[in-house]
């Protein structure tokens, strides 16, 4: 149901039917009504309520003729249904909705009235603000005394303008129509006059004279340009200049000149003037596009000089292949950003084209030999960790009890060492060989548990015996393996764990029958392993050279480098520094006796009967004089030419005897 009859009018249906009630007229209900709602309420309740609901009625009535009307409405519907809660009851056939619209709408109109005033305050400043302006300008124009056109192009700009903003007005809503026009009247008026007196003004000569000072003005001042920037703010005072221009033509071609040759006069004296200001423009473009192809040049080799130091800085900033792609494509942004700042130029872009190829070739093969020494590095580590497991694999076989084994998979020295290569490898983000290894680690000691389990059910108490109901059969677990043995003076293929063997016929081991015995690479029956030490540091150093150092420390550093030649520690090495030291005593003592008596045999022999005495007086100076230098200076090789004829000499003897 519709509570209002129009949008403005709201219907007394509701009210007259409480009105109408028996109740309500003094009359006694029927006793069918006797429980009803209205009964149980009370004459003064319903009395006030309808009187109030009918000044509601009232108010509602009245036309527009105050301002606090709507405000009222709204107070006094608010107040009812506020004040009896069973004013939204069916037996008080729900007023409360025909005085919720009626609030609504007394709402919507004190929101649309205060739009009303806010938009005719604004409309108000607005005339008040352009109306000021244009008396303001209007006394500026009828004081001013125009003896030159610039003020005449000022003063018709700023009415051009004053009329557009009175123009405006008119769409303004609440707007006053009557103060417009008449502002619109006198701004023709004004602009009209004035006008005709700048017409007037340009039939002499000397009217455009101060722009043609301006174009000179500005001319001789390209001369002065020195950069870019200077050129810019030139090209600005020009261009103001042709704006001004172009709006005094435009001027002149909107009045109405009723001679034809005075426009046409005033015309081609502005058209001189703007070939001018072209010609002025032009130079300055070409004087503006040298100078910045200059400043380009320089700009642009700074910004290459730039560009290779980044180049540098990422490229030693690159660790990791994800670096390299990152540093490459910040340099890329940068060249992208260098094209588009220097578009224009060929030479530069073909420059750039070239830096582009070249800092993807740099950054392409420092990502290449990375990426080669992180697989390097990932496959030394997981051939270590393979190595390791090795090792692990065979010692975890050895334990006789689970918990071992789980104490050994979990604090021993050699499984910390794999898991710390697995987290290397991680680090270095090769997932694959890590999971590998992780999963083999897992299934050496799920093998080890199960293998012993397997042991401990198979054998008996877990050793390697195997029993069958009553009986029980040794089992031999010893690995397969083929190696030779000695026996019976003679060297046989044998296979470990079994009773088989072979005899070994071969020619090359037959000869090398001296060393079957012979287990240490430095001892055999005739030589002790200390004393092929001490020869070997013999060889090595040389006398002179062993005389000035430590001999136990020298015997005890080789041996711990000859692992596998079986020196004992605290044994061996002493052994060999009092052999040294033996060794170094008769070689300081012995003299000519190092030698062998057939060398000596010889060498008096030569000496004696093959020389005059007059060649063996100069090689005695010669040798006197070779062992004072030497004294002195131990590492200098000035005798080796005395070494030479001495080895001449000999051979000739020998020749001469033969």
């Amino acid at each position: 149901m519709s509570y209002f009859k129009t949008e403005d009018e709201p219907s007394k249906h509701h009210v007259v039917q409480i009105w109408q009630t028996p109740f309500l007229q003094g009359k006694p209900l029927p006793s069918a009504h006797k429980d009803s709602f209205l009964y149980k309420i009370g004459n003064k309740d319903i009395v006030k309520a309808m009187a109030e609901c009918h000044e509601v009625l009232t108010l509602s009535a009245k036309d527009d003729s105050y301002t606090g009307l709507y405000d009222d409405l709204v107070k006094l519907c608010t107040n009812i249904t506020d004040s009896y809660y069973w004013i939204d009851k069916d037996e008080s056939f729900h007023l409360e909705l025909p005085l919720l619209e009626i609030k609504a709408t007394a709402t919507a109109a004190i929101e649309e009235y205060d739009k009303k005033i806010s938009i005719q305050r604004a409309t108000t400043n607005q005339i008040a603000t352009v109306e000021k302006e244009a008396k303001e300008l209007f006394k500026e124009v009828d004081r001013q005394s125009f003896d030159q056109i610039d003020a005449f192009v000022q003063a018709l700009a700023e009415l051009r303008k004053l009329r557009g903003a009175v123009i405006s007005l008119k769409d303004l809503r609440y707007t006053n129509l009557a103060l417009i026009n008449e502002l619109e009247v006198e701004a023709v008026e004004k602009s009209e006059r004035l006008s005709q007196a700048c017409v007037e003004f340009l039939l002499d000569e000397k009217a455009l004279a101060p722009y043609q000072a301006k174009i000179e003005e500005k001319q001789a001042l390209l001369g002065e340009v020195k950069t870019a920037r200077e050129a810019d703010e030139l090209a600005e005072e020009v261009t103001q200049i042709g704006d001004e221009l172009q709006l005094l033509i435009d001027i002149v071609s909107n009045l109405k000149i009723e001679d034809a040759t005075h426009t046409t006069a005033i015309v081609d004296n502005i058209s001189q003037i703007f070939a001018h200001l072209n010609q002025v423009k032009s130079g300055l473009k070409r004087h503006k596009k040298d100078l910045a192809g200059t400043e380009a040049k320089a700009e642009f080799n700074a910004q290459i000089r730039l560009l290779d130091q980044g180049i540098i800085n990422f490229l030693e900033l690159s660790e990791t292949p994800q670096q390299c792609d990152t540093y490459l494509t910040k340099l890329m942004i940068q060249l992208e950003e260098l094209e588009s700042k220097f578009v224009e130029y060929d030479d530069f872009i073909e420059k750039l084209t070239d830096k582009r190829e070249e800092i993807y070739n740099a950054f392409e093969g420092r990502k290449k030999s990375l990426l080669e020494a992180l697989n390097n590095r990932t496959t030394a580590l997981q051939q270590a960790a393979n190595r390791i497991l090795g090792g692990i694999q065979q010692r975890s076989q050895s334990f006789e009890e689970v918990d071992a084994i789980n104490g050994f998979f979990a604090a021993d020295l050699m499984v910390d060492k794999v898991r710390d290569i697995i987290n290397q490898l991680r680090s270095l983000q090769d997932t694959n060989k890590a999971d590998a290894l992780q999963t083999r680690l897992k299934s050496l000691q799920e093998e080890a548990i199960r293998s012993l389990r397997d042991q401990q059910d198979l054998f008996v108490k877990g050793e390697n015996v195997i029993q069958l109901g009553k009986h029980q059969f040794s089992v031999n677990v010893q690995p397969l393996d083929l190696t030779i043995v000695q026996k019976d003076n003679q060297l046989y293929y044998h296979l470990t764990g079994t009773s088989f063997y072979e005899l070994v016929d071969d020619e090359s081991i037959m000869d090398m029958e001296s060393v079957w015995s012979q287990h240490l690479p430095s001892e055999n029956k005739m030589v002790y392993r200390s004393e092929y030490l001490a020869f070997c540091l013999w060889e090595e150093y040389g006398p002179k050279a062993l005389a000035g150092q430590n001999l136990l420390e020298l015997a005890q550093k080789e041996a711990g480098q000859r692992y596998e030649e079986g020196y004992i520690k605290g044994i061996h090495a002493e052994d060999a520094a009092q052999i040294l030291e033996a060794l170094l005593q008769i070689h300081q003592q012995v003299g000519v006796m190092a030698y062998t008596p057939k060398e000596r045999v010889l060498a008096r022999f030569i000496w004696e009967k093959c020389l005059g005495e007059e060649q063996r007086q100069l090689l005695i100076q010669q040798i006197q004089s070779a062992s004072l230098i030497r004294t002195v200076f131990p590492d200098s090789d000035s005798f080796e030419e005395l070494k030479d004829s001495l080895a001449e000499i000999l051979s000739q003897a020998l020749a001469t005897q033969a």
